[in-house]
């Protein structure tokens, strides 16, 4: 932006255009990217694995806020109330009915601005949830690689569909759950 103040620190460049006052939007630098998307990536697996109770998928869900000092976290799992029985989480098609995913969870637990963060998925976000992502102003995505069984490939590529259109960032770890990072 022409006429706005920022620095650059080994190739990085940081806006510092929103520092005039609150109501001027402004990122932080996004130095060492890579190495904090792996590093939630890695978190929203450990959360998966200790908190959902779905027999044959977890799935868990980093929510970063634009500043990069709130987040909060999500897993599948079946809303407060319910009582996630073993008749209800071994029939898969009741399992569906019942189940809130893990960006959905952690959309819902935000207790920050959402507009700007960062979603980190361990799974490739369906429609439904793209839809959600995109409505409450997240831009950008981390998830791993799009999943190749039906119906959750044409879930998926639709909602990098809805992730183009609406200019939501998306970028796949391909390597994470092969590398052990």
């Amino acid at each position: 932006m022409p006429g706005s103040p920022s620095v650059t620190t080994m190739g990085d460049e940081i806006d510092l255009s929103g520092l005039g006052g609150p109501e001027e939007d402004y990122r932080l630098p996004r130095l060492n990217q890579d190495k904090w998307d792996r590093r939630y990536m890695a978190l929203a697996h450990f959360w998966a694995e200790q908190c959902s109770k779905d027999p044959s998928t977890k799935v868990g869900a980093v929510l970063v806020g634009a500043d990069r000092r709130d987040l909060v976290l999500g897993y599948n799992g079946f809303p407060p109330g319910l009582r996630d029985t073993e008749d209800r989480l071994n029939h898969r098609a009741t399992k569906y009915l019942y189940t809130i995913h893990a960006e959905r969870n952690a959309l819902d637990n935000a207790k920050f601005d959402t507009k700007g963060a960062t979603m980190v998925a361990t799974l490739f976000p369906c429609e439904e949830c793209a839809k959600s992502i995109i409505a409450c102003g997240v831009r950008r995505v981390v998830c791993e690689e799009i999943p190749q069984a039906e119906p959750w490939q044409s879930k998926a590529l639709l909602a990098c569909d809805m992730f183009r259109e609406a200019g939501v960032e998306v970028k796949l770890l391909k390597e994470f759950t092969s590398s052990g990072s």
